[in-house]
């Protein structure tokens, strides 16, 4: 909360950025950052970050006319509506915890790190309003409540993409717990914004994200790592793409429609891959090739990391059929558990698994890159809708992790 002093200050500042005739990109960011101080869930209604959005809003639909910016078209999405200026004081509240959390998020996906936590905070918060008072939050916020549930899912995702590496390590419980929560909230996020999707687009999304939560659990705790978990994380996606496919038709191939597609598509190819058989692989290089194909048409063409995903499927199959064209005693050159227990791998080159004494492709060193998906691994943070439509995010394609390096993959203990 602001003291009296603060706030006067920044109202002085304010009224000077709105005193001039025109805003280079310094005054955009100085006066949305003067907004944000002002106007806070916590507070009352201030009158000069009213008069900032109003003319927030005249200029960031100039820049977004002029290029496309994530994180402007999410402010512009609320400075332009009527959703910040309710006179309700619940509605109001949640409303500018939704915004909180949203233009956190993608003010992270931009590199600004530390807006992550307050993005989780946010939707965490929200999320225990509408709890505690579902039908009239639900009344209020309508179709943005999955909005809010996806934003919780994705950020948590995220969050646990990027430290999921130190659950091989020798963590104390307590750090482990927390760590593994991230993962856990993202699940039951994903499937609340399942069970309320309206439309195919939404359930495509919601659907795409359990999916890949499904996948790290796999890889992640021993006690999921049974065959039904990476199943049905395969299922789960398969009608993920189905869905965005069916989107694409009824849109007419919308590009945020299709780049959507292509996202999921990712997402399965990726867990196709972890489940590490010579058809899964097949399957996997298959959708690999199509949104390659897709690219070349549309014009931005494959990613380093989609690149890097494909020649890593290929990989994969090489080693899983070699040695059956060897000696036709069935693959001999690649563990089948690729979640043992692996030495530190020498400089470009591959894993030996201690269960087993033979190389693991889940060793390999791959190179990152967005879209890649490293051996043994089903990706990391979001991007696509995440970044670009951050009020669908989920469905987005995904950064190479750690199974490239020393340590990843073990599974951690049951504590």
């Amino acid at each position: 909360m602001l003291d009296d002093r603060d706030r006067r200050r920044y109202h002085d500042e304010a009224e000077a950025l709105l005193s001039r005739g025109s805003w280079a990109a310094d005054d955009v960011d100085h006066a949305i950052w003067l907004h944000d101080q002002l106007e806070t869930p916590e507070g009352t209604p201030d009158p000069v970050a009213r008069k900032l959005r109003a003319r927030l809003a005249r200029e960031l639909e100039r820049r977004l006319a002029a290029g496309d910016n994530p994180a402007y078209r999410v402010r512009y999405g609320f400075y332009s509506s009527s959703l910040l200026e309710t006179p309700d004081p619940f509605a109001r509240r949640l409303f500018l915890l939704l915004y909180r959390g949203m233009t956190n998020f993608v003010g992270f996906q931009s590199g600004a790190h530390g807006q992550l936590d307050v993005a989780i905070e946010a939707f965490l918060e929200l999320d225990r309003a509408v709890t505690a008072q579902w039908p009239r939050a639900s009344a209020v916020l309508g179709d943005s409540y999955h909005a809010a549930l996806m934003g919780l899912a994705a950020a948590c995702y995220v969050r646990y993409a990027g430290r999921r590496e130190l659950l091989h390590g020798d963590l104390h419980a307590d750090m482990e717990r927390e760590i593994s929560a991230d993962l856990d909230r993202s699940i039951a996020a994903s499937e609340r914004a399942v069970g309320i999707s309206s439309n195919p687009a939404a359930r495509a999304s919601a659907l795409a994200a359990l999916g890949s939560c499904y996948v790290f659990r796999y890889e992640d705790d021993q006690r999921h790592s049974g065959s039904e978990t990476i199943d049905t994380a395969i299922t789960l996606l398969r009608e993920a793409v189905q869905l965005a496919e069916a989107t694409v038709r009824e849109t007419g191939r919308a590009p945020e429609a299709v780049d959507d597609l292509r996202g999921i598509r990712d997402r399965l190819a990726g867990a196709l891959a972890v489940r590490n058989t010579v058809p899964d692989v097949d399957a996997a290089i298959a959708l690999y090739l199509r949104n390659r194909d897709e690219a070349a048409s549309l014009g931005p063409g494959m990613t380093a990391g989609e690149s890097a995903s494909l020649a890593t499927a290929y990989i994969r199959r090489w080693l899983l059929t070699r040695g059956s064209r060897r000696s036709g005693a069935g693959p001999r050159g690649v563990c089948g558990g690729i979640r043992h227990r692996r030495s530190r791998a020498p400089a470009g080159g591959v894993r030996h698994c201690r269960a087993v004494g033979r190389p693991c492709l889940a060793g390999a060193v791959v190179g990152r890159g967005r879209g890649g998906l490293p051996a043994g691994d089903s990706g990391g943070t979001p991007r696509g809708p995440a970044a670009r439509q951050p009020f669908r995010p989920g469905v987005d394609r995904q950064e190479g992790t750690r199974s490239g390096r020393p340590g990843g993959n073990k599974p951690r203990p049951v504590r």
